[in-house]
């Protein structure tokens, strides 16, 4: 079994700790769907089939017909399982491809699931980010990442967890309906469901359990490709060169 090190930051004060987890190899071409999802499961850190379908909302008994090989499951399963256990869909699927190539994405800044984030005060961002992770299987271009603030998108986010999206940023109204980073005209950053407000060019704000925000002005919008849970993060930081 190889061994890697990584360094978990602890984001209030910055401190890196050395840590050490393990990595399973990753499965050969002649194993079945089943056996590449679960072996996909434990590398990304849950000990049971039932934990990791609890975590991210799966009915625990059709994930583990898939996991144990009693169902096959459909290219779109494929894709959810993919991204929450950060492997390549195609692999899953296939078992060609593998894993995709490990890459760093910059953590730039917090985002609001629950109280807004003011951007135009913020002292970090690209040239200078909270921290850097280590990711595969991006699905985007130009990813960036931010890091979770607030409970108001609980169960699907939590305080703490990494959402990465594309800089480059969408066409407002191809992401209705859709979880999205969004960066309202007051400078405001915020994780929420995007919905169409009581007028052209206005946009309500929706949390799973909070009171949502009405005809705000978006300027800018990315929907959610990814997610690493708060309690897998400390495995995937990359040190920063300044050593932050």
């Amino acid at each position: 079994m190889d061994v890697i090190y990584t360094n978990r930051v602890h984001v209030v004060n910055m401190i890196s700790v050395h840590t050490m987890c393990e990595r399973l190899p990753m499965a050969t071409d002649n194993e079945t769907m089943g056996d590449r999802l679960k072996l996909a499961r434990v590398n990304a850190g849950y000990d049971s089939a039932r934990k990791a379908a609890i975590a991210f909302g799966w009915p625990t008994s059709t994930y583990g017909a898939h996991e144990n090989g009693q169902n096959n499951f459909s290219p779109e399963e494929a894709e959810k399982y993919a991204s929450a256990f950060d492997v390549d869909d195609a692999w899953l699927l296939t078992g060609r491809g593998r894993q995709a190539e490990e890459q760093t994405v910059k953590v730039i800044g917090r985002i609001g699931a629950g109280g807004s984030i003011d951007t135009s005060t913020e002292q970090i961002g690209v040239d200078d980010p909270l921290y850097e992770i280590r990711v595969s299987g991006l699905l985007i271009d130009d990813p960036i990442a931010y890091e979770v603030m607030g409970e108001s998108m609980v169960p699907r986010y939590d305080d703490g967890d990494i959402v990465i999206v594309s800089a480059r940023g969408v066409e407002i109204d191809n992401i209705v309906s859709r979880e999205a980073a969004v960066r309202t005209r007051d400078d405001a950053r915020y994780l929420k469901i995007v919905e169409e407000g009581s007028k052209p060019g206005l946009y309500d704000l929706i949390s799973h359990n909070a009171r949502p925000i009405r005809d705000a002005e978006v300027v800018w919008a990315s929907r959610v490709a990814h997610v690493i849970r708060a309690d897998l993060v400390r495995k995937r930081v990359k040190p920063l060169r300044h050593g932050r």
